[in-house]
């Protein structure tokens, strides 16, 4: 026992173990971080085109945002989630604020979409600051043409 003592200083066996254990836990942080800010920017992104999608559907009259050749609210809404769920992203109505009639930059007579989105993350026990998710606003207009 008392050479085991002597020589334990200078012991090299589970020195990589004890160094791979103490960076894999913030290295694993870091490329978890890395991915949830790249998911964060690709949804903001996704629901900024899903937003100018809907405005120009508005503002040409598509047939995917009127009924019977005029505007439909409740179309428009449809064709937005529609939109929403190609890039993988789930809207409720109720974070859908469709305008046929909206006021852009003091300009008035545009088709304007606002989508009011809470980006939740896939970690948040790891990350409790964003447990409650974090808003994502995007906003379109368009000029109406009819």
């Amino acid at each position: 026992m008392d050479n085991w003592l002597r020589g334990f200083p200078r012991a090299r066996r589970g020195a990589t173990a004890v160094e791979f254990a103490l960076v894999v836990a913030p290295m694993l942080l870091v490329l978890m971080g890395i991915s949830e800010f790249g998911r964060f920017f690709w949804t903001a992104q996704s629901l900024q085109r899903v937003a100018t999608r809907g405005a120009r559907c508005v503002g040409l009259l598509q047939s995917d945002c009127a009924v019977a050749s005029a505007y439909s609210a409740s179309a428009t809404i449809s064709y937005v989630q529609a939109q929403a769920q190609n890039y993988g992203v789930t809207l409720t109505s109720a974070m859908i604020v469709p305008s046929a009639s909206a006021t852009c930059g003091g300009v008035t007579n545009f088709a304007s979409i606002r989508i009011n989105y809470t980006f939740t993350t896939l970690v948040p026990t790891l990350i409790p600051a964003l447990a409650a998710g974090l808003p994502v606003t995007a906003k379109a207009c368009f000029p109406n043409q009819v």
